[in-house]
């Protein structure tokens, strides 16, 4: 395995050497491609890249529709459609998003979705129920915009925070104390108005581990920070990007969609030309370990309750979303 540390340091795949803050991730010791079998949607037209599962469901945000969110069970099949897109009690203005939190019962879980016009975390049930119930209102006092946000505990919540003067940030909000932790900017930007597009992150939780993982999404870097936000490493994915020079007019590698999943770190990195993408495994680490590619995939998912790797994917000639399915590689499911 070959790995190029920022400070000329070798780390091998052992770890008997101390891992740096930085590592400039060039070589994967696994190199895979995922084919799949192509699975096509019921109402397809309608739908987001986006898709977690919940249960026994499978959950799309639906963009292309006066409801928000399109349920399927685990053989593909179109179930329910879920909260209209409008101001009543129970409905949400302008749509609302599932970020992957659920808990309960397989057959009837409690889903965590987020609507930005309300500001509103909370929580709702499939199959079916109209009631929505408030988890925590995002108060206007604080300045968060969150463009995604998780619960961490009953009193703190995760997330990244957009605003167009001050870029992208992930927090951390404490609704006992009313307070809100972001770190110190791992990187330095132009104060341009480059600087909103340039820090835009997405964002994946450790939960056990009490770990965060940004990915910018026109940038190949990832910072990885436990709960403190204390970095716990920087990992810059095919090469290092001079932050404090990249501008929107220069195309860059960026990164989708960061997760954690069994002692591994996953996330898809897109060529500057958008074409070929890798689905990139590293261990708890940050240490590379697989890269698999995934053609044109804008989103991915583990589906545990069907042995699956689901990958999204957009066909330019029919204008609908569709995925591919395959077995979960093995190096994610060994202990």
């Amino acid at each position: 395995m070959a790995v190029v540390i920022a400070t000329a340091a070798i780390v091998c795949s052992c770890h008997k050497e101390p891992i740096p803050e930085t590592i400039v991730a060039t070589d994967f010791p696994v190199k895979e491609n995922l084919v799949g079998e192509r699975v096509e949607l019921d109402r397809a037209e309608c739908l987001s890249g986006m898709v977690e599962p919940a249960g026994n469901y499978l959950v799309f945000n639906a963009i292309r529709s006066a409801y928000c969110f399109q349920v399927y069970d685990r053989d593909f099949k179109l179930v329910d459609t879920l909260f209209t897109k409008l101001g009543g009690p129970d409905e949400f203005p302008d749509g609302a998003t599932y970020y992957g939190q659920w808990h309960g019962k397989e057959t009837d879980p409690s889903l965590l979705v987020f609507c930005a016009a309300r500001r509103q975390l909370a929580s709702i049930t499939i199959p079916r129920d109209s009631a929505i119930t408030t988890v925590m209102d995002v108060p206007v006092s604080e300045d968060l915009t969150p463009s995604s946000i998780y619960q961490l505990s009953d009193s703190t919540y995760a997330g990244i925070t957009l605003a167009i003067s001050e870029g992208a940030s992930p927090f951390i909000y404490n609704a006992e104390t009313n307070s809100v932790r972001k770190p110190q900017p791992p990187f330095t930007f132009a104060e341009n108005a480059n600087m909103f597009y340039m820090t835009q992150q997405t964002l994946g939780v450790d939960y056990a581990a009490g770990r965060l993982c940004t990915a910018y999404n026109r940038l190949p870097w990832m910072v990885m920070y436990d709960f403190d936000f204390n970095v716990i490493r920087k990992i810059a994915v095919m090469g290092e990007v001079d932050t404090a020079t990249a501008t929107l007019d220069q195309r860059y590698p960026g990164l989708i969609h960061p997760s954690f999943y069994n002692g591994h770190l996953m996330v898809i990195y897109v060529p500057a030309d958008g074409k070929n993408c890798s689905l990139l495994v590293f261990d708890k680490e940050g240490v590379p370990e697989a890269s698999f590619m995934v053609d044109d995939a804008i989103w991915y998912l583990i589906d545990e309750s069907g042995d699956r790797l689901l990958t999204v994917h957009y066909d330019n000639e029919k204008d609908f979303i569709y995925l591919r399915s395959n077995p979960i590689p093995a190096l994610l499911t060994a202990d």
